[in-house]
């Protein structure tokens, strides 16, 4: 039976070989309390929405308190109003080949209809505890919120999605894998979102009190997937 709450995932550990093993940063000598005056100048300047003080995390990143926001809606009659949205903001970890390390993407909606247009607010990956910004994008996916992720490092494109959909082709978890793309973002590498989850990932939404779930892979099928349940699993 499909858990009800959303999968958290296995606690990854920051070995001092993934400097070595990892393309370094752009500042490798910044640690948790730089990556905090950083991002708060880096929000400053940009002048983005944000939700006022926040809270450094084991892996340096400055977490915020979500805000829900009154977005404007076209709802399901076609009259215009507004919707009230939580900010969607993700921790995940990033595993690849001998690189270790953690992303975080702050991101609101903009606009609603069938499902929320998005904006990312910021995005960081932290590696080895050196924390610095990162190119990032984040999908509502639609009226079914198949929702994915996607950051820009080591000149590759890691698109966090979804290894099991459920009744109506519809997730029933966080993103909990990979697909590698090149720089293009469509020039497929490795696409880890088969069944056999080759690149299996963790993601954890930020709560509305600005904590973190444990990074714990609690991953499971989707009620009703049609591959596990012809597989004889999932049901």
């Amino acid at each position: 039976m499909q858990r009800s709450r959303y999968c958290q995932s296995l606690i990854a550990s920051v070995l001092g070989i993934a400097l070595a093993a990892c393309p370094p940063t752009t500042d490798p000598d910044a640690g948790p309390a730089d990556a905090t005056a950083r991002d708060a100048a880096a929000t400053e300047e940009s002048g983005r929405i944000d939700s006022g003080p926040c809270t450094v995390d084991d892996h340096g990143f400055c977490i915020r308190v979500p805000q829900t926001r009154d977005v404007p809606w076209i709802d399901y009659g076609g009259s215009a109003t507004t919707l009230p949205v939580l900010d969607v903001d993700y921790v995940c970890t990033l595993d690849y080949q001998t690189c270790h390390g953690f992303v975080y993407v702050q991101s609101h909606a903009t606009t609603c209809e069938f499902g929320c247009e998005t904006t990312v607010d910021g995005a960081w990956i932290s590696i080895g505890g050196s924390v610095s910004t990162v190119i990032a994008s984040y999908n509502w996916g639609g009226n079914h919120a198949n929702d994915s992720i996607s950051v820009n490092h080591d000149d590759k494109v890691f698109k966090y999605y979804h290894s099991s959909f459920g009744w109506g082709w519809r997730a029933c978890q966080p993103p909990d894998c990979t697909q590698v793309f090149q720089l293009d973002g469509i020039t497929l590498i490795e696409d880890g979102c088969t069944m056999a989850r080759t690149l299996p990932q963790v993601c954890v939404r930020v709560n509305e009190y600005g904590s973190v779930p444990p990074l714990i892979d609690s991953f499971e099928p989707c009620d009703g997937d049609p591959n596990y349940r012809d597989a004889g699993s999932g049901d």
